[in-house]
C-alpha cells in the first residue's frame, strides 16, 4: 500500500511542478520538488521508492521537457542510491541533515546534469548554469525541502510507515 501513496505524491507533484510551479518563478527558476522527493523518500523510508520513483518521473521529465531521454532519471538513480545508501550514517531527527542533503544532491545535480549534456554534445556553458540557475535553485529546493522534509517525517514517523 505504500507504493501507491508514494506514487501518488509523485504523480501529484509532477503534475504541479510542470503546471501551478512556473507561477512561483523566481528569475525564471522553478524548486526542483522531483529531485527533493527523491532525497527526502530515500533519506526517510527502508524500501527504495525514491530510486524507483526518481527513475520513473525522471523518464517522464525527459520525455516531455528534457533534450535527451534518460538525463535526469540516470541523476535521481543515482542521488537516489547515495541517499539511500548513506542515510545510516546520518542522523534523521534533525532538519540540517535534511538541508546539507539536499545541497549536495543539487550540487551534484547540476553538475552531473551538465556534464551529460556535454558528453551528448549539447551545448550548454556551465557558468550560465551556474550563476543563473544553480545560486537560485539551491536555496529554493533548500526551502520547499525542508518544507517536504517536515510534513513528510511527521507522517512517517507517525503512522509507522518505515
Amino acid at each position: 500500500m505504500n507504493y501507491l501513496i508514494f506514487f501518488g505524491v509523485f504523480f501529484i507533484n509532477f503534475i504541479l511542478q510542470t503546471t501551478v510551479f512556473r507561477f512561483f518563478e523566481i528569475m525564471n527558476v522553478i524548486p526542483n520538488t522531483t529531485l527533493v522527493l527523491v532525497i527526502i523518500v530515500s533519506f526517510l523510508c527502508k524500501e527504495r521508492y525514491g530510486i524507483i520513483y526518481g527513475i520513473v518521473f525522471g523518464l517522464l521529465q525527459d520525455i516531455f521537457f528534457g533534450e535527451i531521454i534518460g538525463v535526469a532519471a540516470f541523476i535521481y538513480f543515482t542521488i537516489g542510491i547515495v541517499v539511500n545508501d548513506i542515510k545510516g550514517y546520518i542522523y534523521k531527527d534533525t532538519v540540517f541533515s535534511s538541508i546539507l542533503i539536499t545541497a549536495i544532491s543539487v550540487t551534484y545535480y547540476h553538475f552531473a546534469y551538465w556534464l551529460l549534456m556535454r558528453l551528448f554534445d549539447m551545448n550548454i556553458s556551465f557558468m550560465y548554469i551556474l550563476t543563473n540557475v544553480y545560486v537560485i535553485e539551491i536555496f529554493y529546493d533548500i526551502l520547499v525541502g525542508v518544507i517536504i522534509y517536515k510534513i513528510l517525517f511527521n507522517k512517517l514517523y507517525t503512522y509507522k510507515y518505515k
